[in-house]
């Protein structure tokens, strides 16, 4: 092999590997890039729980202390023990704020012992004792102070905000908000994925008598699937598994699953999580395509050193030509094999 030849195989063998640890820096950057994708994600369905829970179920915190306090015809009656008289000095209140927000869900007094006096949304209902089912009642009975967090009810999951209620220094009981959890749901299935589930752990969910409507029971949790969603075709035992890199496939789109939402009642102990099942298949796709363009790049570069060799050897050998067998010395000389490249993305 003449030097020439030698120099320009080696210039081929030189830009195959820079083309390979090209190649293998775009796929991990690719890579990276889904990563970073999927987290920014993570992070933000965080946040917009975060924020909602501080900023809007936030401000029903001071607008029950405006009622409990400033409204001296429903204090009056829930004095009196008026049932009647209650519910139609509260009505009014109870309009506005469920025509302000449809996810404004209920409104319920309490009395001392934490048995039901009202409920504005269910009025008929009342009288049943809820001690042992209710502990931020329970709570804000004792100590007298308002108490915030998520708790299951007869009626569900809320966003409880319960408030003490005083007549001249003399304790009358509890004054309750509850903020349905869809709110937040919405919101993620908005801006983050439109496939989400709510897990209650299983003790909680009990409590729900009033309550029907799909779920999925499996162990610590009762998984709460939205819009016949992909959740039941994945199982919940799958659900359990808290690994936020599994990959699912579903319908023949690939999934990612995190579950970093946790729901907390008043004593920041969490009694139920939000799952997101994120549709990673575009990003996998483009992916994959980017990975065969990329594939292409060393079989161009590698072939056409090697078409360059020939001529090479051609210009050291008078009267050679492609179609001649030898040239001088006898070297013989035909196109190197041209490089397989397999380059394996997960499934």
């Amino acid at each position: 092999m003449g030097i020439r030849a030698k120099a320009i195989l080696s210039v081929m063998l030189t830009i195959a590997a820079l083309t390979s640890v090209f190649v293998f820096m775009s796929i991990q950057q690719r890579n990276g890039h889904l990563a970073g994708a999927i987290q920014t994600k993570r992070e933000t369905a965080t946040f917009l729980a975060e924020n909602m829970q501080e900023q809007v179920f936030g401000a029903y915190k001071s607008r029950i202390v405006s009622l409990a306090t400033t409204k001296h015809d429903v204090i009056d009656a829930f004095a009196r023990r008026d049932r009647e008289a209650l519910y139609r000095a509260t009505l009014p209140f109870y309009k506005a704020i469920t025509g302000e927000n449809p996810y404004f869900a209920l409104m319920h007094f309490h009395l001392p012992d934490s048995s039901s006096f009202l409920r504005m949304h269910l009025p008929e209902l009342h009288g049943d004792p809820l001690a042992e089912i209710r502990p931020i009642v329970r709570e804000v009975n004792s100590s007298h102070k308002q108490r915030v967090g998520y708790e299951v009810g007869k009626r569900g999951l809320f966003y409880r905000v319960v408030q003490p209620v005083f007549k001249e220094n003399q304790y009358l009981g509890a004054l309750e908000f509850g903020l349905s959890p869809e709110q937040l749901i919405a919101l993620l299935q908005q801006r983050i994925s439109p496939e989400i589930a709510v897990a209650v752990k299983s003790e909680s969910w009990q409590q729900a008598t009033l309550l029907g409507g799909q779920k999925i029971e499996e162990g610590e949790y009762t998984f709460l699937p939205k819009q016949n969603s992909i959740f039941e075709k994945i199982g919940a035992t799958v659900l359990l598994e808290q690994d936020d890199t599994r990959r699912y496939t579903v319908d023949g789109k690939t999934y990612l699953l995190f579950s970093n939402i946790e729901l907390k009642n008043f004593q920041k102990e969490p009694i139920a999580k939000i799952l997101v099942a994120l549709d990673i298949s575009e990003e996998l796709a483009e992916a994959r395509i980017s990975s065969s363009r990329l594939s292409c790049s060393p079989c161009f570069f590698c072939s056409a050193p090697a078409w360059s060799s020939t001529s090479a050897l051609a210009s050291c050998s008078p009267g050679y030509s492609p179609s001649t067998p030898r040239c001088s010395g006898a070297i013989r000389s035909s196109p190197p094999p041209k490089p397989m490249w397999i380059i394996s993305w997960p499934p």
